[in-house]
Parts: structure tokens; sequence; C-alpha cells
């Protein structure tokens, strides 16, 4: 090649800038050699669908935990007591999935026991949904509506509050597997 021309290297060769690409007197060692990580964008966007499914799921496990995690605070707070597995005789009742689940989401309470507590409101409780049972004893508590909602409650002790017999009614109807005792 004579003087004042420019060369271009492409990473398979030189190339000439003044010859076109694809002209004749361009070799296959001058064409440009495809790279191995090159995708098209829609393998980019198989990849993006596929790592966003599991994520999704990840975020819909982790807000009721969340929300779980901050009634049990309250619970604690409130200087209650807590048991976050169920009991049968000395018997711990736990899989291990169940372990697995604690390990990534959080342990789940499944007894909750207030004793000469002034709580008024037990609205924090509905957050936390493997509750099945739960004892109140010596409180201000009047109201039993936000207890409606805890699906799996089996048993709910009562003594010495100021709830009414229309809301234990109320409660025995939107809950008719709990077994209230007062």
């Amino acid at each position: 090649m004579g003087e004042g021309h420019q060369l271009l290297h492409n990473g398979g060769g030189v190339v000439p800038l003044h010859e076109p690409w694809g002209s004749p007197a361009m070799t296959d060692a001058d064409l440009p050699r495809r790279r191995w990580y090159q995708f098209r964008l829609r393998t980019l966007l198989i990849v993006m669908v596929l790592c966003a499914v599991p994520m999704a799921w990840l975020s819909y496990k982790l807000q009721p935990a969340r929300r779980e995690r901050v009634a049990v605070e309250w619970v604690i707070q409130q200087e209650g007591t807590i048991n976050v597995y169920p009991i049968l005789g000395e018997q711990v009742l736990i899989g291990s999935w169940d372990e697995w689940m604690d390990q990534w989401f959080g342990m789940s309470a499944h007894r909750v026991s207030f004793f000469d507590q002034e709580i008024e409101d037990l609205s924090p409780l509905q957050d936390i949904n493997n509750l099945r049972t739960l004892h109140l004893i010596d409180s201000a508590v009047e109201d039993l509506a936000p207890l409606a909602q805890l699906e799996n409650l089996q048993q709910l002790q009562i003594n010495d509050t100021l709830v009414s017999e229309a809301q234990f009614q109320m409660l025995q109807k939107s809950l008719p597997n709990c077994e209230i005792v007062r």
C-alpha cells in the first residue's frame, strides 16, 4: 500500500479505509469476527422475564413477613409472650420446610398471650397470619373485630376484659372453627 492510506484494525486483520466493506479485495480474515457474548434483544427480554418472576415471588412472600415482624415487635413492646412454633405436649411440631422458610422469611408466631397488660387495640395482631392461640387475661380490650380476620385462630381465651356478649357472638360467627373460652 502506498503512502497516505490509513488502516483500520478490526480484530481479525487490517483493512485499508479506502476499500468498502464486502469488496472483492477483502478476505474472510479481514471481516470482523463475531463475538461470543452478543445477544439479541429477544434473548435479553427472555432472560429478564426469567429473572423477574422469581424476584416477584420473593417480594410477594416477604411482604406478609415484614408486616408480621412489625406485629411481633408490637407484642414484645406490650410485654406479651410469643411462641413461634405450635406445641403438642413436649414435642415441638416443625418440619424441614418450616425451618427453611423461617430462615428466609422470619419465624411465624403461633401463640400470643397477654396477662395483666393495658391493651385496648388488637388491630396489630391482624398481620400474624398463622396465629392459632390467643390469651387475653385482665386487659382493657373492648373490640374483638380485628380478630375476625385471623382465619387460623383455633383457640381464644378471654378473661376479665370489657368485651360485650355481642362481640363474642360476632367473633364466633366469623370464626366458626375457633374455640372461645371465657
